[in-house]
């Protein structure tokens, strides 16, 4: 339908429907088809009205369609005509601001507010210049949504909307200060305390003043905000909470104002506070109350974030309470390890090592080394992970004795995280320890995780440490063995190298595996260095998973020899090889991997492409635009889509030209949803209006 009488006449039908199909048909009709448009902006029916709107942000802001939209601002009753014309000017953007500031002072005052709203939704920070002469408006409601814009708009130009808002604040019209203490309250910008004090005894400003005084930082507003907390009705004590939990997160100094004033305020604050933290209370001020029990810093506030420690909805503001209270939790932590039920235990165990200092250290560590025989195997998790952060000499043995094989696979990496950690807080008792041990016994384990955390020698020589560890590869656990090959990758010598190669043809895996990714930590400057070893194991393996995982040490090691493998691979190898040739190729320094991973997009799997696109995508080679562009007409689908992301990402007018090029010809719809979200993305970034299609019915919301 393009026959503006046929058009006009489908625009009377009583059949929504009917209506917005002849408005899709607009955008060819030119400009003498604006009136039709306009007309259909004021549709009863909303989906009409989206329609239009869309296909009035497509046109673009054509002169005399602006001039039409700007005149729908002047008296009418149609309210869903001006909405809707505030929704297609705001589309436009900076180019429409000139038209709305010379008719700001023409229109009546819903007129100008209406300008304001259109501004507010457009988002540009040039629209602050109009909105500043409209703050000066005759009319209050002009006024407070001039405010509302500027903050809304502020985001983008901080600078030049807060002098503006700040501005507000001395005005006498209070309900001009109470939008601007909203905007700036908004925007989260400090403002002086001297210019808040004034403006918390005013009880229609008391609420926005009180949030911005909790993020003055000033020293001076602790007390006031620890007395509004005190004088709060009911229906203001969540906003006290909220402005004194802000104010005591800002600093050290701020938290100091706040425990001095909580402390003077009296036994009935404290009981309140303790009683909000409770689970029967409502959630939101639960959770402020809790951080204000760290404020208060008593061993009943350690109590109560203690026994919310529990309770996912809080347990983020009881350890922020706990941190605020310090060493002086840690009884009532120790407490909760030795007498608590399990939840109580391990969460108490989770926190404490963040607590302990010289002080506390002697309770904690009896209480956390007593919990290694908890029967619960979470509370021993937890244990260990506490001793990772203070344990000491004292902790080398029990922890070495949760490494059994029995123990759970959590408990047993636990275990190793710990001891190494003791380990190199303590390394002269660890040496005792390892010295007592021999490599095929049960406490080799212990030995090589130790022999793996600490860099210097540990047994008088590294030629002892590397026959000990040498030794352990003949170990019955797996365990010792996979330790073994990672503490021997920190030795660069032809030993280490050989005792690592030999692990190669271990029967577990998992040994395998950790042997090659030790060959390519092994350094590469003999004939027998790791790199040589891995460079035979690609060439002559027929295991792809092992073959896939040299490819990837191979890459780790950086080693420039690495190329000439990792070439032909990611160019025809089996896919799995392929893959991982691709993403080692993408880690190196070499200018050559560019060409490589431009070769391997020839590759017959999709899954090499498109790891291959991946890795060209964080290249800033001119190349790769044109490269990824040709993908966009590769046989597979999920090819394709990623292409398009890729240069929705790479951005520019090159890549906008090739997907506008593309969209027309693709037929696949997850592919065309590709292109049209990058086209938005690119055109969104240089400037340019939309030109894909208008939405179709449906894909509006009322």
């Amino acid at each position: 339908m393009t026959d503006l009488e046929e058009i006009a006449r489908a625009l009377d039908s009583k059949d929504p429907e009917e209506r917005r199909q002849a408005v899709a048909s607009l955008p060819d009709a030119g400009e003498v088809a604006f009136g039709l448009l306009v007309r259909a902006l004021g549709d009863e029916d909303w989906r009409v009205r989206k329609e239009a709107t869309a296909i009035a942000i497509a046109v673009g802001p054509v002169p005399k369609l602006v001039d039409d939209l700007v005149r729908v601002f002047h008296p009418g009753e149609n309210v869903g005509l001006r909405n809707a014309a505030v929704e297609a000017l705001a589309g436009f953007g900076g180019p429409v601001m000139g038209a709305l500031g010379d008719e700001l002072p023409k229109l009546d005052p819903d007129g100008r507010k209406l300008v304001v709203d259109t501004l507010a939704k457009m988002g540009v920070p040039a629209s602050l210049a109009v909105l500043k002469r409209a703050l000066d408006d005759d009319d209050p409601n002009v006024r407070a949504a001039t405010v509302e814009a500027i903050a809304s708009v502020g985001a983008a130009a901080i600078d030049e909307a807060v002098p503006l808002l700040e501005r507000c604040l001395e005005s006498d019209d209070r309900f001009l200060k109470l939008a601007a203490l909203g905007g700036l309250n908004s925007l989260e910008v400090p403002i002086l305390w001297t210019r808040i004090e004034k403006l918390l005894d005013d009880p229609i400003l008391f609420r926005a003043a009180l949030s911005a005084a909790g993020r003055s930082g000033n020293a001076a507003a602790g007390p006031r905000l620890v007395a509004a907390l005190v004088a709060s009705a009911p229906s203001r004590w969540t906003d006290a909470l909220a402005a004194l939990s802000e104010y005591c997160r800002l600093s050290e100094k701020t938290l100091d104002s706040a425990r001095t004033a909580l402390s003077e305020a009296g036994v009935d604050l404290h009981t309140r506070l303790l009683r909000a933290t409770r689970p029967s209370e409502e959630l939101a001020g639960r959770r402020l109350a809790l951080v204000l029990a760290g404020a208060l810093g008593t061993r009943e506030a350690a109590s109560a974030a203690a026994d919310a420690l529990v309770d996912d909805r809080v347990a983020a503001e009881a350890e922020e309470a706990l941190s605020m209270i310090g060493p002086a939790a840690v009884g009532v932590l120790v407490a909760r390890i030795r007498t608590g039920d399990e939840a109580s235990r391990t969460a108490s165990l989770d926190l404490i090592g963040r607590l302990v200092d010289e002080s506390t250290h002697e309770s904690a560590i009896e209480a956390v080394v007593a919990a290694l025989d908890d029967e619960s195997d979470e509370v021993v998790r937890a244990a260990l992970n506490a001793l990772s952060d203070v344990g000491d000499e004292r902790c080398l043995a029990p922890v070495a004795k949760r490494l059994e094989s029995s123990a759970a696979a959590p408990i047993r990496r636990a275990a190793a995280t710990a001891l190494g950690e003791c380990a190199r807080r303590h390394p002269d008792a660890a040496r005792e320890l390892v010295e007592n041990a021999t490599p095929e016994s049960n406490d080799a384990l212990a030995a090589t995780v130790i022999l793996d955390a600490l860099v210097a020698t540990v047994l008088g020589s590294p030629e002892r440490d590397i026959a000990f560890l040498s030794d352990a590869l003949h170990n019955l656990n797996t365990t010792v063995r996979r330790t073994a090959i990672d503490a021997l990758a920190a030795h660069s010598s032809d030993a280490a190298v050989d005792a690592v190669a030999f692990a190669l043809t271990d029967e577990e895996r998992e040994v395998q595996l950790a042997a090659v990714r030790a060959l390519g930590r092994l350094g590469s400057g003999n004939r027998s260095s790791g790199v040589e070893r891995l460079l035979d194991l690609v060439s002559n393996s027929e295991d792809e998973s092992l073959v896939a995982a040299a490819v990837r040490a191979l890459g780790d090691s950086r080693d420039p020899r690495a190329l000439a493998v990792l070439g032909p691979l990611a160019r025809s190898g089996a896919p799995m090889c392929a893959v991982a040739a691709v993403e080692a190729l993408g880690g190196t320094d070499d200018p050559k991997r560019i060409d490589v991973l431009i070769d391997a997009l020839s590759h017959t799997d999709a899954e090499v492409v498109k790891a291959s696109l991946r890795e060209l995508g964080r290249e800033r080679d001119p190349r790769v635009i044109t490269h990824v562009g040709v993908c966009c007409d590769h046989d597979a689908w999920d090819v394709r889509r990623l292409a398009a992301d890729l240069l929705g990402q790479i951005g520019g007018q090159a890549a906008l030209d090739l997907l506008r090029s593309k969209l027309a010809r693709e037929s696949e719809e997850l592919v065309k949803q590709a292109i049209v979200r990058s086209l938005t993305e690119i055109e969104s970034a240089i400037g340019k209006r939309r030109t894909v299609p208008p939405p179709g019915l449906g894909s509006w919301r009322p």
